[in-house]
């Protein structure tokens, strides 16, 4: 992580019996998600910057991503204006 990020949240699989059948789950796929803030477009830039030029980050990356079955994503989202996140 760099300076410009903050770390919102993280969250991991829970492997429990779905006792709401009517929200799907996939009981078969181990998830991790982390939600990052950064205060503008440019910090965020900045951030990517900061790990595509670092050698611990790359290899870090490198090594994850063997023992994935599925492709990583990455989604950019903005707060809305009613939103708590940066305030």
């Amino acid at each position: 992580m760099t300076a410009d990020a903050r770390l919102l949240a993280a969250f991991v699989t829970e492997h429990a019996e779905n006792s709401f059948p009517r929200l799907p789950v996939r009981a078969d796929e181990n998830v991790f998600i982390s939600v990052m803030g950064f205060a503008s477009t440019e910090a965020h830039a900045r951030h990517k910057a900061a790990l595509a030029a670092s050698s611990a980050w790359q290899a870090f990356w490198q090594a994850a991503q063997a023992g994935l079955t599925k492709p990583t994503e990455t989604l950019r989202l903005s707060p809305t204006s009613q939103s708590l996140v940066g305030r």
